[in-house]
C-alpha cells in the first residue's frame, strides 16, 4: 500500500510543477524553449530549509523545482537585458533574487544556445540530471525555437475560432511576427524604452518569483507564510544586489503596507490567500505596442507605471 504522504507529495508536485510552468509559458503561448519535463523537476533537497514544518523532507523537494525555475528565468532575462548569453553562473549574481542550493553540474554556451544541467534527486532516491536551453537572438537556434512557438500559437489560433471566439490577427500575422504572445515580446511591446523594459522584466520576474515562492511554502506547510519574513526564512538567504530596482539604483526591500518603492506581501488572516505587490517604479504603457497581442491589465495583475499584483487566484490562470 502506497503510504499517503508519498501520494499527497506526488500531487502537489504535479501542482507546483504546473504554477512554475504556467508562469514562465503562459504569457509565452507554451512557445517552449527547451525547460525541464515535470520529472526534471524533481528536487533534491541537499539541506532541509528553515521554515519547512515536518520532517519528510518534501518542503526540500519543493523548493529544488523553485530554485531551478529561477535560475531558467534569470538565465532567460540575462539575455534580454545583455543581448548576449550568461557564459557562467557568475554572470547571473545580480538575477538570482535568493541564493539559489541547487547544484548545476554543466553550463554550456555553444551555437547559439545555453545548456545547463542541474543535480536532481527525487524522492524514491534516484538522482536525474535534466537539461535547459535557452536560446540566442538571432540564430539558427532562436530560429529553430520560435518556429515551434508559432506553430503552438497557430494551433490555438484554430482553436478559438472552432470555438467561435473573436480573433484580431490572421495566421499570416503569427507567422510574420506581427502577432506574439512570447512573454519577452509582451514586455518589450508593453515598453517605452530598453530602461522601461528592464524595470518592467525585473519586477515581472521578481513578483513571479516570490508568488511562485509562496506557493511553494504552502505546499510544505498546508498554508501561506504569516509575513514576509517567513516567506524570505523558507526561501533562503535575499541575494541583495538582486533586489536593486533597474530605474532607481536603489535595493527594494518588503513591507507590510504597499508604498510604491517596496515589495508588498499580505496574506488573509486565516493564511489560505495571499496578495503579493511589486513597483514599476513608472514602468510600463497601458497600451501595447509591436508587436500585437494579449493586452496586459488589471484582469491579469498589471497595473501600468504603478505595480504588478499576484494574488493566490490568479496563479494557475495568469495572465
Amino acid at each position: 500500500m502506497i503510504n499517503r504522504s508519498v501520494l499527497k507529495y506526488v500531487g502537489l508536485l504535479l501542482v507546483m510543477c504546473v504554477v512554475a510552468l504556467g508562469w514562465l509559458f503562459a504569457w509565452s503561448c507554451a512557445v517552449g524553449e527547451k525547460q525541464a519535463s515535470l520529472d526534471a523537476l524533481v528536487a533534491l533537497g541537499e539541506k532541509q530549509p528553515t521554515g519547512i514544518s515536518g520532517g519528510s523532507g518534501d518542503g526540500a523537494v519543493i523548493l529544488d523545482s523553485f530554485y531551478h525555475t529561477m535560475y531558467y528565468t534569470a538565465a532567460s532575462r540575462y539575455r534580454e537585458v545583455n543581448g548576449r548569453l550568461p557564459e557562467s553562473q557568475l554572470d547571473l549574481q545580480r538575477f538570482l533574487f535568493v541564493q539559489p542550493r541547487l547544484k548545476i553540474e554543466k553550463w554550456t554556451v555553444e551555437d547559439g544556445s545555453l545548456t545547463f544541467c542541474a543535480t536532481i534527486r527525487g524522492i524514491d532516491g534516484t538522482t536525474r540530471y535534466p537539461e535547459s536551453t535557452i536560446c540566442q537572438r538571432g540564430t539558427d537556434a532562436w530560429d529553430k525555437f520560435m518556429e515551434g512557438g508559432k506553430k503552438l500559437m497557430l494551433s490555438s489560433l484554430r482553436e478559438r475560432k472552432e470555438k467561435g471566439l473573436d480573433v484580431n490577427y490572421t495566421a499570416e500575422d503569427i507567422r510574420e511576427g506581427r502577432w506574439s504572445n512570447y512573454i519577452w515580446d509582451n514586455v518589450r511591446a508593453h515598453s517605452r524604452d530598453a530602461a522601461d523594459c528592464e524595470q518592467l522584466m525585473w519586477s515581472h520576474d521578481l513578483a513571479g518569483i516570490l508568488a511562485i515562492g509562496a506557493e511553494r511554502f504552502e505546499g510544505a506547510n498546508g498554508r501561506f507564510p504569516s509575513t514576509h519574513q517567513e516567506l524570505i526564512a523558507f526561501l533562503g538567504p535575499v541575494n541583495g544586489e538582486a533586489w536593486i530596482a533597474p530605474a532607481t539604483g536603489e535595493t527594494a526591500s518588503f513591507v507590510d503596507e504597499y508604498d510604491g518603492k517596496n515589495v508588498c506581501y499580505k496574506p488573509s488572516p486565516d493564511l489560505k490567500h495571499f496578495e503579493l505587490i511589486v513597483p514599476l517604479f513608472g514602468a510600463g504603457l497601458e497600451q501595447r505596442g509591436e508587436p500585437r497581442g494579449p493586452q496586459w491589465g488589471p484582469h491579469n495583475g498589471y497595473y501600468a507605471g504603478r505595480y504588478f499584483m499576484y494574488t493566490d487566484e490568479m496563479m494557475l490562470v495568469y495572465p
